[in-house]
Order: C-alpha cells, then sequence, then structure tokens
C-alpha cells in the first residue's frame, strides 16, 4: 500500500509541478514526518512576513505543514491562531513557545531576554519531533529590525544542523531520533532565488489570490492580537526567500520556486494531501467587505447618540470622543521594556472626515502679555481643543536646525536644518527632506500647517535606518504623530524618566510602535518633559514635573490640536488631571 501511494503521488507530481519529470533525489533519508515547518515569531507573522508560503504549499498544492509559533500567548490568541490555519489547510495544531513577547532593534539585548541556548534547544527538540523535510524562518535582518525575528532566524538555522548531531541533546535524540533537516529558506535571505507570487489565482480558494486569504485572515484575528499593518506591505511582506542550508550531500537546488524541488516524493506527504477546507471565495469577500465596512463608519457617533459622544473613563484609562466627522480614541497603555523596566505610553487613534477637525495651537498674541509659552492645559482649553499634543516648539528652541515651520498659513522658520513634515488638504501627511520643497510650493498646495523637529520615522512605509543616529537616540520621554491612511492619524505620547512608572523609549522604539500601528508616514515632535497629551481639558499623560510649574506641566509654544467643543473646561476650571506623578 505504501508503494501504491508513493506511485500514485510520483504520478500527481509529474502532472502538476514543472520540471518533476526529470527530478533526482540527491540524498537518502527517512519518511518525513511533515513536509514544511515554519517558525515565526508571533501569531500572524506567516501572513505577513512568510507570505504565499501557506495558500501554495498547503492549500494549493497539499503538503503537510507544521507552524511553530515562539512567543507564548493566551487560550484566545492560541484559538484563533489554529482556527486560521485550519482554514488555510494545515491539519497538525500549531505549537507554541514560552519566550515572552518583547521588542528590541539589537540582538545582544534580545539574547538577555530570549536566552539563545534556550531557543536552540526548544528548536532542536521541535524539528526533532516533527522532522520536517524544509524549514522556513524569518530574514535574519528582522524584516524592519526586530531582533526577536533576528534571533528566530538565527536559531532556526543552527537548530536544523544541530537536530542531525547525535551528541546534541542527548534526551530529545533518545525520544523522537536525530533529524536531518534538508532544507532551510530564510525570508529575504541572499539572492532571494524563490519568489512567491502571491497575486496568482489559486483553484484551492475558487481563483482568489494568495494575498486576499492572507489578508482575510489576519483580519480574523482579534484586534488586540494583530497590528494595523499592510499583509501585502511592498517593502517587508514580499514574498521572497533565499536558500540559507541544505542537508549534507544534497545538491543545490538548479531550479526556483519550488521549496521541494528535486526531493524524491515517495519520502514526502505531499503535494495531493487531503486537508480541511480552505478559506472560501465567499468567505475571502465576506472577511474583505466587514473589514471596509467597520473601516470608518464605526468610529464615528450613530444616528442614535447625541451630537457629541464624549467618554472618560479614567479608571480603565480609556477615553473616546465621536462626532459625525471626528473620532478621537485614546488608550493609555501599561508594558515593559525588553529590560522588563515599566513604560507607559498614551496612544489616540483619529480619524477625521473634514480639513478643520485639526487645529494648530500658538501661543497668546496679546501684545500685553510677554509670555511666549503657556501650559498645555490652559492652551487647549484657549482653543477648546477635544484632544492637543506637544508641538515642535515653534521658533522658540534652535530654529536653525529645523526647516520650514508654519501655522495657518503664517511662516514661523524657512530653513533647511531638517525634515519637514505638512499637513495637506487631502488630509494626508506629508514628509519632506531638507531643499526637497518650499514654503511658496507648499502655500501654492494649500498646505498650512508645517512642522519641523524629527527625526522622520516613516516615510511612504519604509522606516528610518538612520533615526537612532540622531542625538535624541538616547530613551526618553517622546511625542510623535504618525498617518495610517488620509484622514487616518496615530499620536502618541510615551512617559519617562521615572524608574517606578515608565522609564520612556529609544527613538527608533518610538518608530517601530508607529510601524506596528500601520502608520506609512510618521514623524517625532518634541519631547523630554515637554511631552503632553490633554484629551477635554485635562492631561493624559504624567512627567517628572517642572519644579517652577504648580501643575507640573512645561509651558509650550504650541500645540497640535484636533476637534472644538464647548464642553472643554475653561481656562479658569480647575485642573482635575495635571501631570505630576502623584497624580
Amino acid at each position: 500500500m505504501k508503494k501504491l501511494a508513493a506511485l500514485l503521488l510520483a504520478f500527481f507530481l509529474l502532472l502538476t509541478v514543472p520540471g518533476a519529470a526529470s527530478a533526482k533525489s540527491s540524498v537518502s533519508y527517512e519518511q518525513a514526518g511533515v513536509d514544511l515547518m515554519l517558525v515565526v515569531t508571533h501569531p500572524g507573522d506567516e501572513y505577513l512576513y512568510l507570505g504565499g508560503v501557506l495558500p501554495y504549499y498547503a492549500t494549493e498544492l497539499g503538503y503537510s505543514v507544521v507552524v511553530v509559533y515562539m512567543t507564548s500567548a493566551d487560550e484566545t490568541q492560541r484559538e484563533e491562531a489554529t482556527a486560521a490555519l485550519r482554514k488555510m489547510g494545515v491539519y497538525e495544531a500549531p505549537v507554541f513557545g514560552t519566550f515572552p513577547d518583547k521588542y528590541s532593534e539589537r540582538l545582544d539585548i534580545m539574547e538577555e531576554c530570549w536566552n539563545p541556548e534556550d531557543v536552540l534547544l526548544f528548536l532542536v527538540q521541535t524539528i526533532r519531533q516533527y522532522q520536517p523535510a524544509v524549514i522556513v524562518s524569518h530574514d535574519l535582518d528582522g524584516e524592519y529590525g526586530h531582533a526577536a525575528h533576528m534571533l528566530t532566524a538565527k536559531q532556526t538555522l543552527l537548530a536544523a544542523k544541530k537536530a542531525a548531531a547525535s551528541r546534541f541533546d542527548t534526551e530529545s535524540a533518545e525520544k523522537y531520533g536525530v533529524w536531518q533537516a534538508l532544507r532551510v529558506f530564510l525570508h529575504l535571505c541572499g539572492d532571494r532565488d524563490f519568489t512567491i507570487d502571491r497575486n496568482a489565482a489559486l483553484s484551492s480558494f475558487s481563483g482568489k489570490t494568495a494575498l486576499e486569504a492572507e489578508t482575510a485572515l489576519y483580519r480574523s484575528f482579534s484586534e488586540k492580537y494583530r497590528y494595523n499593518l499592510n499583509v501585502g506591505d511592498p517593502t517587508y511582506s514580499v514574498a521572497e526567500y533565499g536558500l540559507a542550508y541544505c542537508a549534507p550531500g544534497l545538491e543545490t537546488l538548479q531550479q526556483s520556486n519550488d521549496f521541494f524541488y528535486g526531493l524524491s516524493p515517495s519520502r514526502l506527504n505531499g503535494p495531493g494531501l487531503p486537508c480541511f477546507s480552505s478559506l472560501s471565495a465567499a468567505a475571502i469577500d465576506s472577511a474583505a467587505a466587514e473589514t471596509q465596512s467597520n473601516s470608518w463608519d464605526e468610529y464615528f457617533r450613530s444616528k442614535t447618540d447625541p451630537a457629541e459622544v464624549v467618554i472618560e473613563d479614567w479608571e480603565n484609562e480609556h477615553w473616546e470622543y465621536r462626532t459625525d466627522d471626528l473620532s478621537i480614541i485614546v488608550d493609555r497603555i501599561h508594558t515593559t521594556n525588553i529590560g522588563d523596566q515599566p513604560v507607559c505610553y498614551s496612544v489616540a487613534q483619529i480619524r477625521m472626515r473634514n480639513e478643520d477637525a485639526f487645529r494648530p495651537g500658538v501661543r497668546g498674541t496679546d501684545p500685553n502679555v510677554k509670555l511666549r509659552v503657556e501650559a498645555p492645559t490652559y492652551m487647549a482649553r484657549r482653543y477648546n481643543a477635544v484632544l492637543a499634543i506637544t508641538g515642535d516648539n515653534l521658533d522658540v528652541a534652535e530654529p536653525e536646525i529645523k526647516g520650514i515651520i508654519m501655522r495657518d498659513g503664517v511662516l514661523y522658520n524657512n530653513l533647511t536644518g531638517a525634515d519637514t513634515a505638512a499637513l495637506y488638504p487631502d488630509l494626508s501627511l506629508r514628509i519632506f527632506s531638507p531643499g526637497e520643497t518650499t514654503y511658496e510650493k507648499l502655500l501654492s498646495d494649500g498646505v498650512l500647517n508645517t512642522f519641523s523637529f524629527g527625526p522622520t520615522l516613516i516615510r511612504d512605509g519604509v522606516l528610518n535606518i538612520n533615526a537612532k543616529r540622531t542625538m535624541l537616540g538616547a530613551v526618553n520621554p517622546r511625542t510623535g504623530i504618525g498617518m495610517v491612511e488620509p484622514g487616518h492619524f496615530v499620536v502618541i505620547t510615551v512617559d519617562g524618566r521615572m524608574s517606578n512608572y515608565s522609564r520612556g523609549v529609544s527613538v527608533n522604539t518610538l518608530m517601530h510602535m508607529f510601524y506596528l500601528y500601520g502608520c506609512q508616514q510618521a514623524y517625532n515632535l518634541d519631547g523630554g518633559n515637554s511631552t503632553a497629551m490633554v484629551f477635554m481639558g485635562e492631561h493624559l499623560n504624567r512627567h517628572a514635573g517642572e519644579p517652577a510649574s504648580r501643575t507640573g506641566q512645561r509651558f509650550l509654544p504650541d500645540m497640535l490640536m484636533w476637534g472644538y467643543s464647548e464642553q472643554v473646561p475653561s481656562v479658569d476650571d480647575p485642573v482635575y488631571h495635571d501631570s505630576s506623578p502623584e497624580d
């Protein structure tokens, strides 16, 4: 029966895989437990970074697959990841590691959090247990620079070699036997000889593409378990792979775009393995339609709501403001950095349908008042602003190292010392390098508000790898603005300089925070003790305070503001939530 099955598989391979008629196995090895093993850092990375592999090899061709997730996950996240894989035709239950979900851009720091020896041992034991013929994992450079991705790829490559060594971890060798994986492919590796066309129509999805299927499955995860990232991102999600390792005696591949080229089908489980029903075209259309319909309307007031919906939940650290044209949703997040030190930040998701939802706030212009700065709550209340954050310090601090700064068309600075971020009438945020545009050109395009502090964090979807090299690279309180799409902005303020509450973050970490919120553009604004986020006239952030200020607020010359509401307290009303850490 086994020989008959092998013959049928070989016949099927001849009919379906180009070039298979002349394929010869170059090495003798045992029957694989699974044909393919994917090793990824987080649930969802298989769609974001190892794009095309599951739809093509598991669903379309029917190879047996197991997915290994390095990070620990709660029960709900495990259930959602497993359910998505089942719809893709992966019948093996996924394997979950116990390593904490931490971010760092430095491999040496990541190795202090994930002991490399523990990672290697986990992967060797998993490889020996599931005995994959082919293994696929992350980019050695961590795709967008995530050190957990780097460590996953590095140790996967090493584990494939160690799993075949009988003297390494004799306990698992005795339990499962040693195992020689035949090939290891890594994302974006080397010459990237292996490319999967994610836009090709697949019969297993009724003509839908791999990209459509993966997008729908990733969107099936609960919002708390996924990032607002584009599954088809042209910079980091490209479905390009390179051969990183071949088993001894196995000839180098002579044909691209087939992980299994030249391997004897009698030693594999697929292609043609019966699997669970894949995600249907109707399900993909439904998921896409639901995502599209919910992308905006659900965030604004409903017809039965009052004209202004205001939610201030201080206990659960959640705030909302909704009208027909403006939606602001704010959360205060408590987490820890790679060294398990506390980090607290406030993030506001802003969706606006009209240009006038945004307003610049500048210091008072009363000629009898000599102050060039104002307390953040005072300025926000004077403008009746729903949400206000720190700006770029206008022309008060070091204007010579800034770029073009204007507010409501009034020019405050016109130099070329830094990048300039501009808000356009089409509700988009665009970033220009020094000398790339002019004040006159911006005005002619209808731009009235630009900001210059920097550095640029993300421009046109590409992370600025030089951001961490600026003089502002140390861990500090931070303020930044990002754009997911025109009209959808993300603003983040990170508290810092308080060892028991929040340490702050580096510019590079802030950049990755905006990336994980799905921003295509992101720009660093004034931070330090100037960091401020004010909602309905009350401070949401905290810092060590300013000795000369009774409220702990550093006075500012400008702010970025959204919304206008008569419900905002007046400048004479008391401030119940200031920025002092004791509050």
